[in-house]
């Protein structure tokens, strides 16, 4: 899928963990090939298109040229392995405007749902939380459709009768 994008805070975490474990100028190099990209992308809207895709032509390479040769050192082969599966995926955000590079809206989105279960001492069952879950994503969903929360809900609720004992 063209518009798969993985979150670059993700990435970038990675690699200051496998950092943290051993110092390899082969992380380096990655974490500035991320660093990059995020960079071009505060560039997008007012770039010149021609020089923009020039810019992304040569992450592109760079990328192909860090990611496709195996490494020896465990750290550096686990980053690389986890950029390799995402090397079609890497750039998505720099050929769409409208895509962004992190998760981070979507992270923050969700912290209030992830706040009231940590203040209600959490679920007592899975199915609780899964419940949750799927009442706070569509929570989310409803606010930035600027639809009714419960209209929403109630519109995606099957009922079913309740057996007895």
């Amino acid at each position: 899928n063209p518009l798969q994008q993985k979150c670059y805070s993700h990435h970038l975490k990675a690699v200051s963990q496998a950092l943290e474990v051993a110092a390899s100028d082969y992380l380096l190099q990655l974490q500035a090939l991320l660093r990059t990209a995020l960079w071009l992308k505060a560039l997008q809207p007012p770039a010149p298109a021609e020089r923009f895709a020039l810019c992304r032509n040569t992450l592109q390479t760079r990328a192909h040229a860090l990611l496709d040769t195996p490494r020896a050192a465990a750290s550096e082969e686990k980053v690389r392995r986890r950029l390799w599966k995402q090397r079609d995926h890497l750039f998505t955000f720099l050929e769409r405007v409208e895509v962004p590079a992190t998760n981070n809206l979507a992270e923050r989105q969700l912290r209030p749902a992830v706040i009231a279960r940590k203040i209600s001492c959490g679920y007592k069952t899975p199915k609780g939380a899964r419940a949750w879950a799927i009442l706070a994503s569509l929570a989310a969903t409803c606010r930035q459709t600027a639809r009714s929360v419960v209209h929403g809900i109630s519109s995606q609720i099957l009922l079913q009768p309740v057996r007895g004992p």
